[in-house]
């Protein structure tokens, strides 16, 4: 009698190899072009997403080559980055190499995502933090405006 092979969970939405796999079938990663399935065809992202390999250190401890540290020239969204950056997500299984001859038409931007800074400059109170101000009764509870504060964050990439 043949046994039957039942799966449980969801079926993995990853599709390639991890980072080190790739670097692992490769004389010399350095300057090589890979980019994630995930950003490929995902709607959302219609700008180019890669990254240009510098250097990847597989951690040799662990099995199957899941783990090191990966640092590349990352372009997220037609942004190019001139930091030389940690990749984190080497690990995942859904990363593509790009071959030689496709990575100069590959890297051409067409399109980049622009950022939209247009905040408020105030915001209307939630009606239950209005009321409570008003049984309080300070100077404060008048109020049903506030104004919008921001802090500048540093930029890390």
């Amino acid at each position: 009698m043949a046994k039957v092979i039942r799966y449980v969970g969801r079926e993995s939405h990853f599709t390639g190899k991890s980072l080190f796999e790739i670097a692992a079938n490769l004389k010399s990663c350095k300057g090589r072009v890979v980019h994630r399935s995930r950003m490929k065809f995902d709607p959302n992202y219609k700008e180019k997403t890669y990254v240009t390999l510098e250097d990847v250190k597989p951690d040799l401890s662990k099995p199957n080559f899941k783990g090191g540290t990966v640092t590349g020239y990352r372009v997220h969204r037609g942004n190019i980055s001139d930091k030389l950056v940690q990749i984190n997500s080497g690990m995942k299984q859904d990363w593509h190499l790009v071959s030689k001859e496709d990575e100069e038409e590959f890297c051409k931007i067409d399109r980049v995502h622009k950022v939209n800074y247009n905040r408020p400059k105030i915001y209307q109170l939630p009606p239950t933090l209005a009321a409570k101000l008003k049984t309080i009764g300070t100077e404060k509870s008048q109020l049903t405006e506030v104004p919008f504060r921001f802090k500048n964050k540093k930029k890390t990439h």
